[in-house]
């Protein structure tokens, strides 16, 4: 992955500046939480970029993942299994209480 500078506007009025968003790359879909974002690459593989507050992007897991979905501060992905791996912010169970079923998509809900 590439760097390249991301120019975010805050809610005071203010810029943050993020160095390692990527540039060009080959991505089927891609999602922004509350202060970081996350894609899924066309090889399967998941990028993350922006704020580490909540584990959002240091706790990503390793594989091939056929579907994804960002929160405000935790994100969920299907692996090629059909299993859910979440990872990020817990402060409500939303990562150690992930379902063991197998699943077609999901969708993380922000607020």
């Amino acid at each position: 992955m590439s760097a390249t500078i991301a120019r975010l506007r805050l809610g005071d009025e203010s810029y943050s500046y993020l160095s390692d968003a990527p540039t060009a790359a080959n991505f089927s879909s891609a999602g922004g939480g509350y202060e970081h974002s996350c894609a899924l690459r066309l090889n399967g593989k998941i990028a993350c970029w922006g704020s580490d507050n909540y584990n959002q992007l240091s706790d990503k897991p390793g594989g091939t993942f056929r579907d994804l979905s960002v929160g405000a501060g935790h994100n969920c992905a299907i692996k090629e299994n059909d299993k859910v791996v979440c990872w990020g912010a817990d402060d409500a169970n939303q990562v150690s209480d992930t379902p063991d079923d197998k699943f077609r998509s999901v969708d993380v809900a922000t607020y």
